[in-house]
């Protein structure tokens, strides 16, 4: 807990560095491997399922649980993986067509 109090004592110590800056903290241990990171990208990179167009999140997490990938996942937590990858899966690919038909 970082009070004026202790920061001030800090300063008085001598401890400059420990007055301005907090010590490094190890935080809470991560929820998913990267193995299973990397088996929840590799899905959304497979065909969808039977009946339908492209992957959503919604199906990414229950497909995920389903092949025991993860025992349950948040699609916020599924979209920051897709997101490190550069993938959106749910968007359509758009291509290059002419504004213009081609043939006049």
């Amino acid at each position: 807990d970082r009070t004026v109090r202790s920061v001030r004592k800090q300063f008085c110590t001598g401890n400059l560095d420990n007055a301005l800056y907090d010590a490094p903290r190890s935080g809470s241990p991560p929820r998913f491997t990267p193995r299973q990171q990397h088996q929840v990208v590799a899905l959304a990179c497979t065909d969808p399922p039977e009946g339908r167009v492209r992957w959503t999140l919604e199906l990414l997490c229950k497909h995920a649980v389903t092949r025991g990938f993860v025992a349950s996942v948040s699609k916020s937590e599924v979209s920051l993986w897709l997101k490190e990858h550069d993938m959106k899966p749910w968007r359509k690919k758009l291509g290059a067509f002419p504004r213009y038909p081609l043939n006049r």
